[in-house]
C-alpha cells in the first residue's frame, strides 16, 4: 500500500520535471529492496496494512456483537479514496453488501458508490442524511473533524465507527 503510494508520488513528480537523478536511483533502489524484503520474507503472508487491520478488527467486533444478520448491516463510508475504496473491497468480500458513499467529490463518490451499488449523497449533506447506519467507517483528506458530537446525539442505537483519516475526521 505505502509503495504504491510512493510510486504514485514520484511518478507525479517525474511528469511536472521535479525529480532528478539521484531521487529516481532512491525510488529504484527502495523498490527493489522492498521486492526482496517482500519475497524472501514472511512479511507477505498476513495483511499489514493499516486498512486491512482496521476491517480485520471490525469484522471481530462485529462477530463479538452478535448481530442477528451481520452481512446486513447498513455500512457509511464517509470518502471514496484509496483507503476506503480498499476497505469497500475488503468488506465485500466477506459478504457485507449495504452500503451508502459519502464524499466532497462527485466523481470519486459516485465511482466508488456505483461499483457498491450503493447511494451517494456529498459530503455537504452528511447532516440531512437519514442516519440509519450501523457502521461508520471514515476515511477523507480533511485537515480537520468532519463529525462532532452531536452527529452522534441523533443516533437512536450504538454504532460501530473506524476513523482511518489522519488527521482524524470524528
Amino acid at each position: 500500500e505505502i509503495l504504491g503510494q510512493i510510486k504514485g508520488a514520484y511518478e507525479k513528480c517525474r511528469q511536472h520535471k521535479l525529480t532528478g537523478d539521484r531521487l529516481r536511483l532512491l525510488i529504484q533502489n527502495t523498490i527493489l529492496t522492498a521486492k526482496e524484503v517482500f519475497t524472501e520474507t514472511t512479511i507477505g503472508e498476513q495483511s499489514v496494512s493499516m486498512v486491512s487491520l482496521s476491517v480485520q478488527k471490525l469484522l471481530k467486533h462485529i462477530k463479538l456483537a452478535n448481530y442477528a444478520n451481520p452481512k446486513q448491516l447498513k455500512i457509511w463510508l464517509l470518502g471514496a479514496g484509496q483507503s476506503n475504496q480498499l476497505a469497500a473491497k475488503l468488506l465485500v468480500k466477506e459478504g457485507f453488501f449495504n452500503f451508502v458513499v459519502i464524499n466532497r467529490g462527485e466523481t470519486n463518490g459516485k465511482a466508488l458508490a456505483d461499483k457498491l451499488n450503493a447511494p451517494y449523497y456529498p459530503i455537504s449533506q452528511l447532516n440531512q442524511i437519514d442516519k440509519d447506519l450501523d457502521v461508520l467507517c471514515t476515511c477523507t483528506a480533511a485537515n480537520k473533524a468532519l463529525i462532532g458530537n452531536e452527529f452522534f446525539d441523533g443516533l437512536d442505537k450504538k454504532i460501530v465507527v473506524a476513523d482511518l483519516a489522519v488527521p482524524a475526521d470524528i
